[in-house]
């Protein structure tokens, strides 16, 4: 990456890879609502109510790992790159 930055003519690259946790409601609350944003989740609404809720349950089983007190904690990361043009 920074190289991209270097031939484009930056110079002082520093590139910082930055990382935060993120805490999100349970599985069963969170997914559904924002599943209702992405155009692709009209698959998971098609499904009859009796076939979501397992599906939800074993996302949440795969999820288990990441699970706190009041929901689940992911981590996110992304990289920050300073320099002078």
């Amino acid at each position: 990456m920074k190289g991209w930055f270097e031939a484009g003519g930056a110079g002082g690259v520093e590139i910082e890879r930055l990382e935060v946790g993120v805490d999100l409601l349970p599985v069963l609350g969170f997914v559904p609502d924002r599943l209702r944003a992405l155009p692709w989740s009209v698959g998971f609404f098609a499904l009859p109510g009796g076939q979501q809720q397992p599906a939800l349950a074993e996302l949440g089983m795969a999820l288990a790992d990441l699970r706190t007190a009041d929901g689940i904690r992911v981590r996110f990361s992304s990289c920050l790159a300073t320099a002078t043009v």
